[in-house]
């Protein structure tokens, strides 16, 4: 089986390898660490505490983990996401002023 990389994947990997190497492997900026927040007033504040998502790891110590990975993994992911949905829902706006606008004539 052979494998066939671009040169945008073969960027995308150097770059999580270069922040791996210069990246304290903390909990905290783990891709599975999910931060717990306290309720304040009208919105919600972060505490100093987490738990980890990974399925494998069922209690978080304070030393490296070998289930690890960049934060930034997780980061770019949510910000693809979320310019889908962007995408998605600039559309469906666009359709529903069409609606409207044929509606008032």
């Amino acid at each position: 089986m052979y494998f066939y990389l671009t040169m945008e994947s073969l960027a995308a990997i150097l770059y999580v390898e270069v922040i791996n190497m210069n990246e304290e492997q903390t909990c905290q900026n783990c891709r599975y660490y999910s931060r717990h927040y306290s309720k304040q007033g009208t919105g919600y504040a972060p505490v100093q505490c987490g738990h980890c998502l990974h399925r494998n790891n069922k209690s978080m110590k304070p030393v490296f983990c070998k289930h690890w990975e960049t934060a930034a993994v997780k980061k770019a992911e949510r910000e693809k996401s979320i310019r889908e949905t962007l995408k998605y829902m600039s559309k469906r706006l666009h359709d529903i002023a069409l609606i409207l606008k044929d509606d008032k004539e």
